[in-house]
Formats: structure tokens, sequence, C-alpha cells
């Protein structure tokens, strides 16, 4: 197998497909051309189930009455100020190109395109959004205050800033939702398989064939004829939905996409550990796993204090004899990269063992498998004395966002989550999320005998 040519094909894929869908999102889909659609009883629709969802209500409970006052007094202004607003826009934006269909302003589309390519559409439309919704925010934070909810709240009490009163939105209520057949994710999905597929089909190489397939089967959508317009132009169908539903279309999003990034993170796994040159009796995925198996195996079997440990797990035979029908060669040592050392901002030191990760383990890799797990985690640790679960919106908003070693060598962990309205907590002993993130990060950790480490939120 050509260790350059996967090597080539990994590089493509982050290149062109970025680390993760949220990176692909705002590098590539923010860019694209979207059309918005603007309608007041959508938006009443899902402004009552965002606000059943902060409330703690069910789907079939009515909202009390001055909660549902509201809605129906703000959702219009909501819709004409996003009218206004694009109608100004279409004839004095330098930066997008603004088309409004429908002459009502309180049920209409509109298809917003940068000129020059570059411009975020997605991020443009929710500054809008922030904009215009705010009052209506307010109003209904106003009666979330009245009933004592403070961990509920959506905008702070009012403040003086330069000899002006003011007040802030600390949360985004509504969501932008895509529509189901041009997702973030189809389009991710899409553009992975047409570089694969042109990829293998310009090398004649059956064992280049076979190794991809083995990572990639079954994790396609198979969207050739995904988001993409007779011309060529990918058009974003989307609306304002509220966090639960466009988190529930999300994980269909996922579902239909294929588990993309689980299979980018094992190529960027095999990548690390360095590719071996042929197939043997085990695949080119269990000799890496076997590798990094070994890695541990190695370093549990150390000496400490005079003390031999007796690993919890015995070294894994790798199989590397050629399979029938192909030349012989001499197997090839899997190799991990050096781990990155960076100068890390100021950590709070937390207690571990004096033990350091395995040398040689690219922490890198360690990355998938703590955000497939820290949201479940999260949320499975919640509870008094500590944050509880209510909404999950907190512990969905967990994420791992880099893995450095620190100048001593220890392992760094970042992370982040949604600040406002949790981040007023850190300062109770009992509540602090960064406590609770911190449990569940060393609990997911332990299952790679990592030792010592540090967490930082970023």
């Amino acid at each position: 197998m050509a260790k350059k040519d996967l090597n080539d094909l990994a590089n493509i894929l982050i290149q062109k497909l970025h680390k993760s869908s949220n990176a692909f999102r705002e590098t590539v889909t923010s860019k694209e051309v979207h059309e918005f659609f603007i309608d007041v009883e959508t938006i009443r629709k899902k402004a009552r189930e965002e606000l059943r969802d902060i409330l703690g209500y069910s789907e079939r409970q009515d909202l009390p009455a001055d909660f549902e006052k509201v809605i129906i007094r703000e959702v219009p202004k909501v819709t004409k100020r996003f009218y206004d607003t694009f109608i100004t826009a279409a004839s004095s934006s330098k930066t997008f190109t603004v088309e409004i269909i429908g002459n009502s302003n309180t049920s209409f589309s509109v298809i917003v395109e940068s000129k020059t390519g570059r411009a975020k559409v997605y991020n443009y439309f929710r500054r809008v959004k922030q904009v215009v919704q705010k009052p209506m925010i307010l109003a209904l934070d106003d009666l979330i205050k009245d009933r004592d909810l403070d961990e509920k709240r959506l905008a702070t009490d009012e403040y003086i800033k330069n000899g002006k009163v003011r007040r802030d939105v600390r949360s985004p209520f509504l969501d932008i939702g895509h529509g189901n057949e041009t997702t973030n994710a189809l389009l991710r999905s899409q553009r992975a398989e047409e570089i694969i597929l042109e990829f293998t089909a310009g090398k004649n190489s059956p064992l280049l064939n076979k190794y991809v397939a083995e990572i990639f089967e079954d994790l396609f959508a198979r969207v050739t004829k995904g988001p993409v317009a007779k011309d060529g132009t990918v058009t974003f169908k989307a609306d304002l939905d509220s966090s639960k539903g466009n988190k529930s279309k999300a994980l269909q999003d996922a579902k239909n996409a294929g588990n993309l990034q689980k299979a980018l993170n094992t190529l960027l796994a095999a990548q690390a550990a360095g590719f071996v040159d042929q197939p043997g009796s085990d695949t080119s995925r269990q000799v890496i796993e076997k590798n990094i198996l070994n890695e541990f195996a190695d370093y549990s079997t150390t000496k400490a204090r005079g003390i031999k440990k007796r690993a919890n797990f015995k070294k894994q035979k790798i199989n590397t004899k050629p399979s029938v029908g192909i030349s012989k060669a001499r197997p090839v040592k899997a190799k991990a990269a050096p781990a990155i050392i960076e100068k890390t901002t100021k950590l709070s030191r937390k207690k571990g063992t004096t033990a350091v990760a395995p040398k040689g383990l690219n922490l890198a890799m360690l990355l998938g498998p703590l955000n497939e797990q820290i949201n479940r985690n999260v949320k499975q640790s919640m509870g008094a004395p500590r944050l509880e679960n209510r909404t999950g919106r907190f512990a969905g908003s967990v994420r791992v966002t880099d893995i450095t070693t620190t100048p001593q060598g220890f392992p760094s962990i970042g992370y982040t989550y949604q600040r406002a309205p949790y981040d007023k907590f850190e300062s109770d002993p009992n509540r602090d999320p960064r406590k609770l993130i911190d449990r569940s990060i060393r609990e997911i950790a332990a299952q790679f005998a990592i030792g010592r480490f540090y967490t930082r939120r970023v």
C-alpha cells in the first residue's frame, strides 16, 4: 500500500472538509447562497416550543396566558423588522445581494448571496436575527424574572455603560435550522464522496481502494444528487427553529449524511500512527488499534518506586503476514506523531497521578472519543448539589476543543460550553460547571490511562 497516496488523500480531505462539521459550516456552508423563510405563524409555533423547553413544560401543556400574549403581540413585529432590514439591504448592501420574494411583511422569503463569495451569509442572517428579536426576548425575560426563575433568564438586568442604559441578551432563543434537503452534513458528505471517488479513480492501486473502502464503507449518505442546482450553485434553505427542534434535525442530518467525522478521525489516526504498507490477516484499522494498545501495555509495565506494575491487558500480537496473492513485504512498525507542544494559558492545577501519557502517544487522537462521550457523560453527572439537567442545553453545549501539552510535558485538555447563562455559577463551589466538566473528562480519559493531565476552559 502506498503510504504517500494515503497521506495525500488524508491531507486533501482535511483541506477541503476541514477538521469538523462546525469548521466546515463556518468556512464553506456559511458562505453559500441561502434562502431564509420568514413567517409569523411558523415563528410563533417555534417560539412556543422554545418556551416550553425553557420552562420545563410538556409538548401538550399550554403556556401561561401572559407568555402567550407576548408571543402573539411581538412576533409580527419581529417579521416586520426582518422585512424592513432586508428591503434596506437590497438597495444599499455592498457585501450581499439581497432579494425578497413576497409582498407581505408577515410571510416572505429572502435570498442572500455574498457578492465576493467570501462573506458569510449565514452569520449575516444570524446578526440580523439577534437585532430584530431582541425586544421580544426582553419582554419574555421580564416574565421569567417576575417568576424568580433566575436559571432560565434570557437577558441581563439593566446597567449603565458610557452614560447609557443597556440590557444584554444572554440567549439566542431561536436557532436557524436548515431544510432537510440542504444541510451542512449532506454537503460535507457529498464533497467527501466526490473527493474520494476522483482520487481513487486516478490511482491504479487495489490496496489503496480496499483500505479506503474499509474506512468509509456505509458511512456516506449517497448524496450524489445533493444540494446542487442545475447551474452548480448550492442554495441552502433555512428558517427559524426551536433549539430542541434544530438539535433533533441535526441528529437526523448526521444519520442521513453518515458518520463522516468518525471515518475522518480514523483516517487521521492512521496517518498520525503511520500506515502499514501491506494489509495482512489483521485489517489496517486493527493494526493501528493494536499499536495504540501496545503503547499503553509498555507504559503500564514500567517500574515505579521499585515496584513493577502489571498491565491490565496483554500486549497485542499484530499479524502482518501478507494475504494470498500479495507479495511478501517487510512489516513496518507504526510510529506515533510527536505531540504538539505549545505555551498554554494559566492552568488551574488538578489532582492526579504522577504518571503522564504513554510516550509517543499522539494526544490529538483522543479528541474524537472525548467528544463522542462528553455530552452524555456530563448529562449523567448532573444532579443536586451540582447543576441539574432540565433542558439538556448545558450538557449538549460542552465540547472538547483541543489537546496540547504543557511545558512540563503533561496533557492539557481544552473545552468550551455555552457561557450564557451557565458561567454565572462558576463562583458557586457546588454548581461550578467547570468542576462538572472536569469530572466528566477525567471519567472518560480514565479509559485511556493518560495519568496526570489538566483541563482548561477556552
